[in-house]
Parts: structure tokens; C-alpha cells; sequence
């Protein structure tokens, strides 16, 4: 930029154009060495090392080719001044100020010589040209490398400070930043202890008070409170045992710092007031800055010392159970993110009281569950040692009774193998009947698939009897798997009963659609029994067969009868709901 500079200026002086210039004049001759100086920096540049050492001296040599060139210009030497700025600006960004001060006095120094002198020396000329501009520039060379280098350091100070600023303001961000992760990793931590220990508490006897009250003193660690209430709807039952909601009304069930005239009272909530609004599902927390002003709250002697209060309720789904009231003595306490956390709580408190009924109302199911169990198991020992028991044994008397007539009788032993051997075979059917009736129906198969597959089975075994089966109308038929499994095991058992006591020598399966409803008609011309005392028999005995005809049907949404006419034959009859398995 400089050369470029001094090329214009020099084409000012000579009144041409730059590249016009002879190359012998001494100005050009000077610009020539100046230029090779400027290559050679330039290229030093490349090498750290020796530009570290040579980089500061340059603009001293930059002013030393200006004060040659100024010297030598004539009477035009004024018009460098500009380019004494290039260094000595140059020196100021880089120099402290009072450095930049001396550079600039030592340039003004340069320029006023170098122009004085030409005058004298080589114009010879006892007067000097402009005094007054030549003074006042000289003092521009001295002041304003020094001004420039001022406000250089001003700003390089003030860019320092705006950068410390913005590093502390960083870190302070990532201190919070950092400080609010962990504190949320500890209220997370804590929130999955509260859900622990209430899901570990609802699966106990511990009953609903305690886990109430397990809520409440893990709700503290989140929320700090001072005093703190859990209002129940009570559900006392009528006179008829059945449980009454009583809408209006709630009851203090348990409570942190609580007062002992509070535990068990009931107080009547105001539609309007906030308890009211609560008193819904899917509703959220609400804040409560002045108790003084809630009537239904402002009742209860535990919140009278308190300021403010978080009110949330206790609901599952459509289930409400009441409200929870953490309250504070100190206004500041609570703030409003502190809103999903007790929402959360809340939310964990319903689900464990919810859990508490539930386990309570499987209770006498699981008692019933075990019953059934009991009583299959009575049924299914009895039937191997009504059957299998007794085949097995019968094998045995006559293996030992064939072990003696092999030598005596051999013909005889021959006709023994042939009734043994049907023995095996029928005990081999046994077997393969108790077992297909414990496994699973298979599914995806229909109805009719394997009610003919069944029924198909029988008529190989029993040929004496002969099998009717009209069940075209269900062909193709989905049923829910809760009673198709009901009807094809009221088929077995029916069937079964039919073969093994009755004597028949025909048997009717029907099965017909009637709008919404199946009808399954099991029918045998056999000897018949007496339905009453048939129960009373098979009670005695331990065999609830026809018993669970009637239950099974039930449990499925349907119903079934069993009559029987002695000398005439047997009919069992089941109604059954025709549901998808989509349903």
C-alpha cells in the first residue's frame, strides 16, 4: 500500500504518469531500493523466527526511505505527509501509547528534517515553504500515533473486560445449569423412591392410612412444608352394607404436624370454593397464596398458622379420591415450578390407593380361584383312579394270571394277550382323553373345526355308538375364545358322561344360531339317571361334573340345563352369547 502510495505521489511531482518516470532519476532510484526492502520483508514474513526479530524495526526503515524521498523531491516535498502516517499508525496499533508518543516525535522530526533540509541543502533556499502548514503537520506526525494508540489500548482494554464479562457470565450459566441437572437428578431420584415405596406398600397389608402417610413424609424431600393434610371422600355403607358417596363432604384421613381435633373430621366443601373445583377429573394443582381468603380451607385448626398452601387432587382416571394439602407458615415457600412434582406425587398417591382396592377386591376371587383349582384337582384324581387307576391294576392281575397259564393252557393265554391287549389300547385312548382335556384349546381353528375333530376321534374308539352331529349353521362361526373354550369343554364332558355310563347307542350333537345366541344340544338315548340325586351322588363322591356344566356356562355370559328322564336318555342343553374375538 505504501509503494503504491509513493508510485501517485511521485507522478505528482514529475506531473506524469508513474511508469513514465526515468529510472535514473533519484527518487525513482530510491523507490526501486525501497520496493526490494518492502519484497524482502515480505518474504520474511513466511519465516517466524526471523520475522519476530525484523518486524519491529521495519517502520523505522519505512521512515528513514521516506525522509530520503522527501529530501529529494523539491520544492514538492509537503505532499508526503500522508505517507508518513502508513508507519508510524502502523507502530500505534502495536506500541503502548507513551512508545507510539516517541515513534511520533521522532517521525515529525524526520519529515520537518528531511523537508527543511531539501530547502537548504539541495534547493538552496533560505527560506522554508509554508511554515505554518509545515509546523502544524509536524505536529499531526507527533500526536496522532500517540491518539491512535490511546484509544487502541481503550478499546483492547475494554474488549478484554467485555470478554471477561461474558467468560464469568458463561460460567455462571453452566454453575446453574450444572447446579439445577443435579438438582433435578436428585428430585427424579427421590420421585422414583416415593414410587418404590408406595408401589412396595400398595402390594403389602399395610393398609390405605399408611401408605397415605408414606406420601406425605416423601412429599416433604420435593416440597418443603410445614403442615401438611390428606381429605378422603368418605364411603360409608347404608344400611343394605353398600357404600354411600357423600358428594359435599370430605374427611381428614392423615396429616404431617396435624392437629389432634382435625384427625377424622369431616368438613362440608362450598361449590365455589377450590376444594370444589378440585373435586374433578384430570384436574391439576392449584396455589394457594392467602389461606385467609378460602373458606373451606381457612375451617381447618391445622392450616390456621400457615400462609400459603399447594392444593392437589387424588385422582385415577375418572376416580376421585380427594386432596392432597402441603402448607407452609412462611409465604415465599412455594413457587409455581414446584407444580409438576406435586402433580406427580398426587398422581403416585392415586395410582398406590387405587392398587389398594384392586388387591383388596381380588382378594376373595383369588380365595375362589384357589377353591376351583382344589376342586379340579379332586376331580382329575378321581378320574384316574375311577379309570386309569383301576385299568392299570386290572392289567396287572391278568399279566400275573397269564405268567400261569402260558405252561398250562396255551391256547387260553393266547385269548388272555388278545383281552389284555384291548385293555392297553382302551387305557391308551384314556390317556390321550385326560390329556387333550387339559391342554388348551387350540385356537384360530373355529368351533366346528374341532368339535368334528373331537367327536371324530370318539367315533373311532366307540364304534358301538353312533355319533350325530348337525353343526353346519356355526360353520365358519368366530367366537370369543372365553365361550368357545366354555362349549367345547361342556361338549367333552357331556359326551364323555354319555359314553362311559349311560349305555347308548346313539348320540345327538346340534349346534343352531338364533339371532345373537348359539344353542348347543348334547342328546343320548342311554338309561337316564335322576338329575337330584345324580347331584347328591357325585357330591358324595367328590366329582362335580354336572356342577360345572352349569358354572362354566355362567362364568361365559350364558347358561345351561341338564335333563334326564330314567330308561329314555339324557339331554344336556347350553345358551351361549355369540361374541368375536374382537369383543
Amino acid at each position: 500500500m505504501l509503494l503504491v502510495l509513493l508510485l501517485a505521489l511521485l507522478g505528482v511531482i514529475h506531473e506524469t504518469l508513474p511508469w513514465a518516470i526515468p529510472l535514473d532519476t533519484p527518487t525513482m532510484l530510491v523507490l526501486l531500493v525501497y520496493a526490494g526492502f518492502t519484497l524482502a520483508m515480505t518474504i520474511v514474513l513466511v519465516l517466524p523466527p526471523i520475522a519476530a526479530r525484523i518486524t519491529p524495526i521495519a517502520p523505522a526503515l519505512d521512515l528513514l526511505f521516506l525522509g530520503l524521498l522527501t529530501l529529494l523531491s523539491g520544492p514538492h516535498r509537503l505532499i508526503f505527509f500522508p505517507a508518513y502516517l502508513v508507519p508510524l499508525m502502523n507502530l500505534a496499533v502495536r506500541q503502548r501509547s507513551l512508545w507510539s508518543l516517541f515513534a511520533g516525535i521522532v517521525g515529525a522530526a524526520l519529515f520537518a528534517g528531511a523537508v527543511s533540509g531539501g530547502h537548504r541543502f539541495i534547493d538552496k533556499s533560505d527560506t522554508l515553504p509554508d511554515g505554518p502548514i509545515l509546523g502544524a503537520m509536524s505536529l499531526a506526525l507527533a500526536l496522532l500515533p500517540w491518539f491512535v494508540s490511546s484509544l487502541a489500548e481503550h478499546w483492547s482494554d475494554w474488549n478484554r473486560q467485555r470478554v471477561e464479562e461474558a467468560r464469568q457470565a458463561a460460567q455462571q450459566q453452566s454453575n446453574q445449569a450444572r447446579q439445577a441437572a443435579q438438582t433435578a437428578q436428585e428430585q427424579v431420584s427421590l420421585l422414583y423412591t416415593v414410587a418404590t415405596r408406595l408401589a412396595t406398600m400398595a402390594d403389602s397389608t399395610a393398609g390405605q392410612k399408611k401408605v397415605l402417610n408414606a406420601l406425605l413424609e416423601e412429599s416433604q424431600k420435593l416440597i418443603p412444608y410445614t403442615h401438611a393434610i390428606i381429605l378422603r371422600k368418605p364411603t360409608d355403607p347404608d344400611e343394605a352394607g353398600h357404600p354411600v358417596d357423600h358428594h359435599d363432604d370430605l374427611r381428614i384421613e392423615a396429616g404431617q404436624s396435624l392437629n389432634p381435633r382435625d384427625l377424622g373430621s369431616t368438613i362440608t366443601i362450598h361449590h365455589e370454593g377450590k376444594l370444589a373445583t378440585l373435586l374433578h377429573a384430570e384436574t391439576r394443582p392449584v396455589l394457594i397464596p392467602d389461606l385467609a381468603q378460602d373458606a373451606d380451607l381457612s375451617s381447618i385448626a391445622t392450616l390456621h398458622p400457615c400462609k400459603a398452601a399447594w392444593v392437589a387432587p387424588l385422582h385415577y382416571g375418572v376416580l376421585v379420591y380427594g386432596a392432597m394439602i402441603l402448607a407452609s407458615d412462611q409465604p415465599q415457600t412455594f413457587h409455581p415450578g414446584q407444580m409438576e412434582w406435586l402433580d406427580a406425587l398426587a398422581k403416585l398417591g392415586s395410582v398406590a390407593l387405587r392398587n389398594g382396592e384392586l388387591l383388596a377386591e381380588l382378594r376373595p376371587h383369588r380365595e375362589k380361584l384357589l377353591k376351583s383349582e382344589a376342586r379340579a384337582r379332586e376331580e382329575l384324581t378321581r378320574h384316574v383312579h375311577d379309570g386309569l387307576a383301576q385299568t392299570l391294576a386290572q392289567i396287572v392281575m391278568n399279566v400275573d394270571f397269564l405268567k400261569r397259564m402260558v405252561v398250562q393252557d396255551a391256547q387260553g393265554a393266547q385269548k388272555e394277550l388278545d383281552t389284555l391287549h384291548e385293555q392297553f389300547r382302551r387305557y391308551h385312548f384314556e390317556v390321550r382323553e385326560v390329556l387333550t382335556a387339559l391342554s388348551p384349546l387350540p385356537l384360530g381353528q373355529g368351533l366346528y373345526v374341532i368339535l368334528n375333530q373331537f367327536l371324530e376321534r370318539k367315533r373311532t374308539h366307540d364304534k358301538d355308538t353312533r355319533i350325530i352331529v348337525d353343526a353346519e349353521s356355526i360353520k365358519g362361526l368366530s367366537l370369543n375364545y372365553k365361550v368357545e373354550n366354555m362349549l367345547y369343554n361342556i361338549l367333552q364332558e357331556s359326551v364323555n358322561n354319555a359314553l362311559k355310563y349311560s349305555e347308548a347307542r346313539q348320540i345327538w350333537v346340534q349346534c343352531k344360531v338364533n339371532g345373537d345366541r348359539l344353542m348347543m344340544t348334547i342328546a343320548d338315548n342311554g338309561k337316564g339317571f335322576d338329575v337330584e340325586k345324580g347331584k347328591e351322588k357325585a357330591r358324595s363322591r367328590g366329582s362335580f361334573g354336572l356342577f360345572n356344566i352349569s358354572e362354566r356356562a355362567r362364568l361365559a355370559g350364558g347358561s345351561a340345563d341338564v335333563r334326564s328322564v330314567i330308561g329314555k336318555g339324557t339331554m344336556v342343553r347350553v345358551v351361549a352369547p355369540i361374541t368375536s374375538s374382537d369383543e
